[in-house]
């Protein structure tokens, strides 16, 4: 679920006319107006907005917005339901409002007209309501489950599949490079990567070197420093080179320990081949710089 202020200057009569002459709009409420035809109403909310003549943009309209994978069991009893709630929550049901609901997209709305010049002289603020609604959609989205399959956004299915690519991407990268598996050079990366069906490419300058890195899956492409500073081309070259180097310097540290555990308990000598002629020469050497020389 989500809720969109709508801010612009348009009237009540325009706004009317564009809600209540879609098709199958539905009007689901109404308080403070009878209603009728978009001018009819729009007499009845100008009439009622004269009562503060200070406020220049009487007309307050707001959009509820819910998941499209809701709109079979969001039927018109519960959608007049939560819109009553909600408006409850933001404290609006002193002021004259018109509830309608759209079925021409996939995902299930409703428009609320109001006046924020009420009845009794009280004009609605709009830096207030915000507040206000986003406290009411974080409560009502727990209460009545409108948020299935994790989406931001009930409305924008691309922008809800790009923010999840990217997630999904930085969280492989992320296995591959720094969980200190066996991935430990850019082939191995990228063998890894393919298997989770992401593309690894590397953009190159004229002379061929390696200026940054991007991953890709199913048409969205990032580079790695968008993903993050930790996944750019040089970030993730120089932890390979300091793991590797780590790893070598381990090995080495690792073998002179052995060897040198073996020589001090007597159980076990290491036998190195030497060149005859060479031992030869060094003895000889050896002899000459004790004076043994004959």
């Amino acid at each position: 679920m989500i809720v969109k202020l709508n801010k612009n200057s348009t009237e009540f009569y325009s706004t009317l006319k564009y809600c209540l002459e879609k098709a199958d709009a539905d009007i689901l409420l109404a308080h403070g107006v009878r209603i009728g035809d978009p001018r009819f109403l729009a007499g009845q909310f100008a009439f009622i907005a004269r009562n503060n003549y200070r406020v220049i943009k009487p007309r307050l309209h707001l959009v509820l917005a819910f998941p499209k994978s809701l709109r079979e069991c969001l039927t018109k009893h519960k959608l007049a339901a939560i819109a009553k709630e909600f408006i409850s929550r933001v404290e609006l049901e002193d002021y004259p409002y018109v509830v309608v609901r759209h079925q021409d997209t996939s995902h299930p709305h409703l428009h609320l007209i109001f006046s924020r010049v009420g009845y009794c002289n009280k004009t609605l603020s709009n830096h207030l309501l915000f507040f206000k609604s986003i406290e009411a959609r974080k409560e009502m989205r727990e209460k009545y489950y409108l948020h299935p399959d994790g989406e931001h956004t009930p409305i924008s299915d691309t922008k809800n599949k790009f923010y999840r690519k990217k997630r999904e991407i930085k969280y492989y990268v992320e296995q591959a490079v720094y969980k200190q598996g066996p991935e430990n050079n850019w082939e191995d990366i990228e063998e890894f990567l393919i298997r989770q069906g992401i593309t690894l490419r590397f953009k190159r300058d004229r002379e061929d070197g390696i200026l940054g890195v991007s991953f890709g899956k199913e048409g969205f492409n990032f580079s790695g420093s968008k993903l993050g500073e930790r996944y750019g081309y040089y970030s993730i070259n120089k932890f390979l080179n300091g793991l590797l180097a780590s790893q070598e310097f381990q090995l080495e540290n690792a073998i002179k320990q052995s060897f040198g555990s073996r020589a001090s308990d007597g159980s076990s000598s290491l036998h190195l081949y030497k060149d005859p002629e060479k031992e030869r020469l060094e003895q000889s050497d050896l002899e000459v710089n004790l004076g043994y020389n004959r």
